[in-house]
């Protein structure tokens, strides 16, 4: 009898774990991090633009290159980037079902699909969007294809007497910027 009990804990134990890992109200989050770039028509990247993040869970703010915690849902993301001068661009980021969900259907049944759907945890959106000024685009997957890169190094300022630098050397560096 007692073997008995050990094999129906065993059992029990065995099946909670694949019940867990199927359910993504467990193993997922709510929360999502989306990073969004700003490009010009011509694809050079543009930083400063107001961006704002949109889904029937919520709206969130950025500025950009930026990234915003957004809540996930079965819905598409919208994202509308504004600057000054510039026709605005938005990005229809799709909501896709993850691999969790899966697991739910297999494991976790009717009730656990339908908590994993209203939460949003079954369902997750590209990490990175580039919005394009003037354009209305589809984003389904991770899609910045260029990083914002910092200004050229000014030269390092010419050796002082005896092959020191001195602090007019220095005044010259800061006056290239």
């Amino acid at each position: 009898m007692q073997h008995l009990a050990g094999r129906l804990g065993l059992a029990i134990a065995l099946g909670s774990l694949a019940l867990a890992s199927g359910c993504a109200t467990i193993t997922g989050s709510e929360t999502q991090s989306i990073l969004v770039a700003t490009h010009e028509n011509g694809g050079d990247a543009v930083a400063g633009a107001e961006c704002k993040l949109t889904n029937n869970n919520g709206s969130w703010s950025l500025k950009s290159p930026g990234t915003a915690s957004v809540r996930k849902s079965a819905d598409d993301l919208l994202v509308r980037c504004e600057m000054e001068e510039r026709t605005p661009g938005t990005a229809r980021v799709v909501s896709k079902m993850n691999a969790r969900m899966v697991g739910n259907v297999v494991f976790g049944g009717a009730v656990g699909v339908l908590i994993d759907h209203t939460r949003g945890t079954a369902y997750d959106y590209p990490t990175q969007v580039r919005v394009v000024f003037g354009r209305n685009r589809v984003v389904e997957a991770d899609d910045i294809v260029s990083t914002f890169t910092a200004a050229p190094a000014a030269p390092p300022p010419e050796p002082g007497p005896r092959g020191r630098t001195n602090m007019e050397d220095l005044d010259g560096l800061l006056k290239a910027k």
